[in-house]
C-alpha cells in the first residue's frame, strides 16, 4: 500500500465490496414447529473460506468469499427443536442473549493513515435454503458460574459448574423478523505495526421469520 501524507488521508475512505458466495437463506415460521431439512452432497463439504481478491488500492477494496457446505446440528431444548447452524472456517456470531445467530466470517484489512472503511456493497449470493428454527445465542455456555470463587475452605455446589441456564428472547423471533439485516459490517480495531486496521465481518447467511414461507429450488 503506497503512503499517503496524513493530511490527504483524512479525507480517504476506503470502499470495501464484497460478493458471498454460498450465502444461506434459512425461512422459520412463527407458531410452527420447523426442521432443517438435510442439505444435498457437495464439494463443498468441509471446505474453508476460499477467498479472492479483486481490487486492492487506497481507494477501494474488492473481494470475494465462498463459504463451505453448512453443517446443521438439531438441538433440543424443554421439547422445542432448534438448529445450530456451523460452518467450517467460520467463527460463531455473537448477538443478544436469546436471539437466534450464525457463523460469521471475520477479516482485518489495512485502511489509510487517518482515514476510515466503510461497507460500500455486498453481493450475497444464495446456494441454500431450508426451513429452521435458529438455536438462540447462549454467550456462556459450558462456562462456570462466578460463585465458584467464593468456596475456598469447600467444594462448590456442582451447580455452580453447570452453567448459566438456556435463555430464549421471543422478542427476536417475531414474524417479521430480519438476521441479519446487513449481510457485512465493518468495525475499526486500532493500530497494529503502524497499520491503521479494520475488521470486516460478513454472516454466512440470513434468517427470514414469517407466518408462511415457500421454499424455492436453488440450483
Amino acid at each position: 500500500m503506497r503512503s499517503v501524507s496524513a493530511r490527504r488521508s483524512s479525507a480517504i475512505t476506503r470502499g470495501v465490496r464484497a460478493a458471498l458466495v454460498s450465502f444461506l437463506l434459512i425461512l422459520a415460521v412463527v407458531g410452527t414447529r420447523t426442521t432443517a431439512q438435510s442439505i444435498a452432497p457437495t464439494p463443498r463439504v468441509g471446505m474453508f473460506p476460499a477467498v479472492q481478491i479483486g481490487e486492492s488500492t487506497n481507494r477501494q477494496l474488492t473481494f470475494r468469499v465462498q463459504f463451505g457446505a453448512p453443517l446443521l446440528q438439531r438441538l433440543t431444548h424443554d421439547g422445542r427443536i432448534f438448529t445450530k447452524v456451523s460452518v467450517p472456517g467460520l467463527d460463531e456470531g455473537s448477538a443478544a442473549a436469546g436471539a437466534p445467530v450464525l457463523p460469521v466470517w471475520r477479516q482485518l484489512i489495512a485502511v489509510p493513515r487517518g482515514g476510515r472503511a466503510r461497507i460500500a456493497s455486498a453481493r450475497p449470493i444464495v446456494s441454500e435454503r431450508f426451513p429452521a428454527t435458529i438455536y438462540p445465542y447462549q454467550p456462556f455456555a459450558g462456562e462456570s458460574s462466578l460463585d465458584v470463587d467464593r468456596f475456598v475452605d469447600q467444594p462448590p455446589p456442582d451447580e455452580s459448574f453447570a452453567g448459566p441456564s438456556f435463555t430464549i428472547d421471543p422478542r427476536a423471533y417475531r414474524a417479521g423478523t430480519i438476521l441479519p439485516l446487513d449481510p457485512c459490517h465493518v468495525t475499526p480495531v486500532g493500530d497494529a505495526r503502524d497499520l491503521q486496521l479494520a475488521q470486516v465481518e460478513c454472516s454466512a447467511g440470513q434468517i427470514q421469520i414469517g407466518r408462511s414461507f415457500r421454499i424455492d429450488a436453488v440450483r
